[in-house]
């Protein structure tokens, strides 16, 4: 059965190593693999592009209709400046990881062309009409039911076409029940990662360290389709300033084509690619002006009033705080002459501390999909049934709704249950992503809430000393529908030209690392991290403490260790745990803590919360800083004082080559 298809189209070529080309269906596993290792198929090889650089010298690039995003002309206030430098850097892709396989059971109903969907999804509304589009039945004839996920983290938002389409189509043809499972290999290779970025960047900034003038260049490697790689794109261009204020400043984007597996979405993506090259920017400019890094990216914070270069006022903003938060919990000064005592005292072994500071935006940057919807049943034994629109996929979104519907109603949460995410219960609903999930889904169970209240109130009034159970008993008998759909479209996004209010609000947060390495070998260790964040007022601080830890780990991965190589030949060179390493519990930092901000509610969100997912694995680049800065002070040993640039992952590898030591050959150079 051959499902070699673009966007609805046939192909005959073949654009990427990993790329579908057909589908088996059998009876068992075994006979299906063994079908499989019969299909022969005869390549013609053709030129392939696989870099970025590759890319630019073919002029390959996907249209990118978004003009940049321009706070003045950096390039005619750069001769104005005290000092400019150049730089190129690069952050590499990274592998979502999931731990549970990607898989899908298709069950066709044999009615009408009815078909029922079980697969591994961030959205199970996109596979609906992706399946709709496929067989060219309608949607409301396809039902998707997702129970839980075993992790996404972006990489089952745009990518399960791929797993549950050959499904679908055999299900659809045959008129039997198809399941598909990817082993891990076979999901490595084809379902895409975080994108590659190179970000080409120029910099203007007074003796003092304060930035005046910024210009940014970004290149990300989409792969052999578009997927998700302009609003990956998009989202960069909006956040690239990170926490600080540039007066002058103008990102460029552009989408490079080339034959490797399509990327996609990843936890924060676009966003945490932007704010590495903007804390490249900052660690340069400590450098040139012989400044400390935290000095010159307190300099240049964002303040209370501050407009962003999209023109958005920042209010109730909780950056200072989180900043100065984080210096009394980590007790950086203490530190910081303890390090320089450290690094004083050995030769070999290097320690380096450094602070960030993180603004992150919440929500979509595209209007229409900050919406969410909800459904709430009272059953007259007084339990209560919730279905919305998000996925539960570890993150604690069910735990938290219960605890939304069980305030608005005022019972206890074991009354309340949600089964699963349907698109028969709640049709047409965003993916769960982008850590908005919580605002728009809990919005919408308040709303259902609200609306059952007052069909309540009359009995509640009447019976102040009754129970749960008998208001709920009387409203039936009296008619009155103890069910409601509840919707939620927060937010009062306005822009126009690429400025004004691109998103929801802001959360903020500072984390402060220490590291050590070892300059012979390029290893190294993260000996503490504290982080401070501001989530408003958290609807389940166990969860959101989880959330926090977790993020930053998986950004750690993805700044030191995540490695992902192609070769020539366009195959990625990784199938598993083998030899693609993630963080384990001998790399995660020997001590951590985090801080959650206290009395900073926040206006319009579901009881003063705040989303929470993305925005720690950007503290993360805290443990590039402190690297760098332990490399630096390695370098200085050596009488090299210059600037240096470097990109991510920093291995083993890259740490060593950038130490620039030599080898001791006898015991008199230890």
């Amino acid at each position: 059965m051959p499902i070699i298809t673009i966007s609805g189209k046939w192909f005959s070529q073949v654009f990427c190593v990993g790329q579908t080309i057909c589908a088996i269906v059998a009876t068992s596993e075994e006979s299906a693999r063994r079908a499989a290792d019969l299909v022969r198929v005869t390549y013609v090889d053709l030129p392939s592009i696989l870099t970025i650089e590759e890319a630019i010298a073919a002029n390959s690039y996907f249209e990118y209709n978004s003009h940049p995003i321009e706070c003045g002309d950096p390039d005619k206030h750069f001769p104005h400046c005290d000092f400019v430098v150049e730089g190129q850097v690069r952050s590499g892709f990274q592998e979502h990881f999931y731990l549970e396989p990607s898989g899908a059971l298709v069950v066709p109903k044999n009615e009408s062309g009815e078909m029922e969907i079980f697969t591994t999804s961030q959205s199970p509304s996109f596979c609906q009409s992706s399946a709709s589009r496929i067989l060219g039945i309608p949607m409301n004839k396809i039902i998707v039911r997702q129970k839980r996920l075993g992790g996404g983290f972006g990489g089952r938002e745009f990518r399960t076409p791929l797993v549950f389409g050959p499904s679908a189509i055999a299900a659809h043809r045959l008129g039997k029940p198809v399941r598909s499972i990817m082993d891990r290999s076979v999901d490595l290779k084809t379902t895409g990662k975080r994108h590659e970025f190179m970000s080409a960047y120029k910099a203007g900034f007074r003796r003092d360290g304060m930035l005046e003038a910024v210009s940014i260049h970004i290149y990300i490697n989409a792969g052999y389709t578009l997927d998700a790689s302009s609003l990956v794109l998009e989202n960069a261009s909006i956040k690239a300033d990170a926490a600080y204020k540039t007066p002058v400043f103008a990102v460029y984007g552009h989408i490079c084509k080339t034959n490797i597996p399509s990327n996609t979405s990843m936890r924060s993506f676009g966003a945490v690619e932007a704010v590495f090259a903007m804390e490249v920017i900052l660690c340069k400019v400590a450098d040139t002006v012989g400044l400390d890094q935290e000095h010159v990216r307190e300099l240049n914070m964002y303040k209370e009033g501050s407009l962003t270069h999209f023109k958005r006022k920042l209010e109730n903003c909780m950056l200072q705080r989180c900043w100065r938060e984080c210096m009394l919990q980590s007790k950086l000064g203490e530190r910081k002459t303890a390090v320089k005592l450290y690094n004083s005292q050995n030769k070999h072994t290097k320690r380096g501390i450094a602070v960030m500071p993180l603004k992150f935006s919440i929500g979509y940057h595209v209007r229409f999909l900050n919406q969410g919807a909800a459904l709430v049943n009272i059953y007259l034994d007084g339990s209560v049934m919730i279905a919305h629109g998000g996925v539960e996929m570890g993150q604690g979104l069910h735990t938290k709704m219960i605890q939304v519907a069980s305030r608005a109603l005022d019972i206890p949460m074991d009354k309340i249950y949600i089964s699963e995410t349907g698109t028969n219960t709640c049709p047409n609903t965003t993916a769960t992503s982008a850590s908005v999930s919580s605002d728009l889904h809990g919005a919408a169970i308040l709303d259902a809430c609200r609306k059952i209240n007052k069909r309540l109130r009359p009995y509640k009034e009447k019976d102040p000393s009754g129970q749960w159970t008998s208001w709920i008993n009387l409203a039936y008998m009296d008619r009155v529908s103890l069910s409601a759909t509840g919707f939620s479209r927060p937010g009062n996004q306005q822009n126009v030209k690429d400025e004004g209010n691109f998103f929801l609000y802001y959360t903020y947060g500072a984390a402060c690392t220490e590291v050590e390495i070892d300059c012979l070998t390029g290893a190294h260790q993260v000996l503490q991290t504290d982080i401070v964040m501001d989530i408003g007022d958290s609807l389940n601080p166990g969860i959101d403490v989880g959330q926090i830890e977790g993020g930053f780990v998986q950004g750690y991965g993805w700044v030191t260790m995540e490695e992902l190589k192609i070769s020539p030949e366009g195959h990625i060179l990784a199938s598993g745990p083998v030899d693609y390493k993630i963080p384990r519990v001998t790399n995660i930092p020997r001590q951590m803590k985090v801080y959650i901000l206290k009395d900073c509610p926040s206006t319009g969100t579901v009881y003063s919360s705040k989303g929470v997912g993305e925005p720690p694995l950007n503290l993360a680049i805290s443990v590039y800083i402190a690297l760098r800065e332990a490399i630096r002070a390695c370098r200085m040993d050596v009488g090299i004082s210059s600037s240096f640039d470097l990109d991510i992952p920093l291995t083993p590898e890259k740490i060593r080559m950038a130490c620039m030591v030599k080898i001791p050959t006898n015991k008199n150079q230890l």
